[in-house]
């Protein structure tokens, strides 16, 4: 292993002469921040699964609203499964765009 070699859940260490790498203090951020956004996640994730909902009247849509719901739905599912045909549009779309601006 050479001293270049790091692994990647630690941070590089300093040697003279080199660049600092990460401080103390970096890590603590990084890892008060990763306390901070689990702490909240599993916050949301108790609210939706383990507590009672404070409202248990049923939600009324109105056809319209159905309608553009399952389109929706629909459309996030072929792009989500198969996204090469959007791929293959916005590629498109910047080649005429940047042979626009080159021109």
């Amino acid at each position: 292993m050479g001293q270049g070699f790091h692994f990647v859940s630690s941070p590089p260490t300093t040697t003279p002469g080199s660049d600092p790498g990460w401080s103390s203090l970096d890590c603590d951020i990084v890892g008060g921040m990763s306390l901070i956004g689990a702490f909240y996640y599993l916050r949301v994730v108790k609210f939706m699964y383990f507590d009672e909902p404070a409202v248990t009247t049923p939600l009324n849509a109105s056809g319209e609203l159905q309608i553009m719901l399952s389109i929706n739905g629909i459309a996030t599912a072929l792009l989500g499964l198969m996204p090469g045909t959007l791929l293959k549009w916005c590629e498109g779309a910047m080649k005429v765009a940047f042979t626009a601006a080159a021109g």
